[in-house]
């Protein structure tokens, strides 16, 4: 299998666990600077207005998920 295909059906394996508590859809940023801020949580993870990013207890939720799946 590709390199490419490796990286899509991983992300896919966990998109539920990082993204399912969310029930709004959000610009492409929010995951971009969440997926930053997994790894370094003094990134900053706000968006300008009109945009809203993960709310704290979203990105809790996300990072749990993230740290018992990398251990």
């Amino acid at each position: 299998m590709g390199r490419t295909l490796e990286i899509a059906e991983t992300f896919n394996r966990h998109h539920d666990g990082l993204f399912g508590q969310l029930n709004r859809r959000m610009i492409d940023g929010a995951y971009d600077k969440l997926f930053v801020w997994l790894t370094d949580q003094l990134f900053p993870r706000r968006l300008l207005p009109p945009y809203e990013g993960f709310s704290d207890a979203e990105a809790a939720l996300s990072l749990q998920y993230y740290r018992r799946s990398i251990s």
